[in-house]
């Protein structure tokens, strides 16, 4: 009960339980502020959509030729040329369940 309300697992109820009993201080928060998600620029976006308009690859090609052909030779990580494709329209979500082979 006390798990689904902290929403955590129960193993790591049981740290924090150990923990607070060890040290005799309330666990704080482990998310740091520099774990959030960082947005994407909007040159950055449109750099993307200049590209895949042009080109029409998936992200790892458009990684490669973004970091090729601009000027200032920007790279641009494939997981966040994939989240724009995603805000874009221009990409769909894999399925999650595995092919099945003959």
């Amino acid at each position: 009960m006390a798990t689904n309300h902290l929403k955590t697992t129960p193993r790591r109820f049981k740290q924090l339980v150990h923990n607070t009993k060890q040290t005799t201080t309330p666990p704080t928060n482990r998310q740091n502020p520099s774990d959030q998600k960082k947005q994407t620029s909007k040159e950055t976006t449109k750099t993307i959509k200049q590209t895949y308009q042009k080109d029409h690859l998936n992200a790892q090609y458009l990684q490669q030729i973004i970091s090729s052909y601009t000027r200032q030779k920007i790279t641009i990580p494939q997981q966040t040329i994939q989240e724009a494709l995603l805000n874009l329209s221009y990409a769909h979500t894999p399925s999650k369940q595995k092919r099945r082979t003959p």
